[in-house]
Formats: C-alpha cells, structure tokens, sequence
C-alpha cells in the first residue's frame, strides 16, 4: 500500500506544529484543534472583532495578567518546594 510514509509524516508535522504553540499558563489546557480553526476563520473573513480601549481600561487587563502569572509562578514554586523537600526527607530517611 502506498502513502504510509507520507500520512505518518503528516501526522508528525501536525503533532511537531500543535506543540510549537504558544501555552499561556502551566496548568490551563491546550487549544483544541477546532478552536484554533474558529479563530482562524474570523480572521480570514476579514472580522475584526477587537474593541479600542482606553488606557485605564489596558492598565487594568496588564495589571490583572500580571496578577494572574504572579500567582502561577507561586503555585510552581510551592509544588516545587514540596517535592524538594519531600525528596530530600526521602533520601535522609534511607541514608539512617
């Protein structure tokens, strides 16, 4: 049968571009394939579905995305620092 190569090439493309997007968060899910297409598609008709904003309106949002990512970094840090320590207590443990 012919295409094997040329299908598992295509799928590894498609795994390998699906990868390279852009996760805005360690623990929020990734982008469904059909979500990306919906946005493509407004895109491509032309849509403009953005609003202008004021400046105070701009500095709430970076003050809130700001917020957001202060507070992951936190999560990270605390669920790193409980298997460090958890780690270390393990290794104690084995060593006595």
């Amino acid at each position: 049968m012919g295409g094997e190569g040329s299908m598992q090439h295509m799928i590894t493309t498609l795994r390998n571009n699906s990868n390279m997007l852009r996760r805005k968060g360690m623990f929020q899910r990734k982008r469904s394939f059909r979500s990306i297409k919906r946005e493509y598609q407004i895109a491509s008709k032309g849509i403009n579905t953005s609003k202008k904003l004021s400046k105070e309106a701009l500095l709430q949002i970076r003050n809130k995305v700001i917020e957001n990512r202060r507070r992951e970094n936190m999560k990270t840090f605390i669920i790193l620092f409980i298997i460090v320590v958890s780690i270390i207590l393990l290794v104690v443990y084995m060593i006595n």
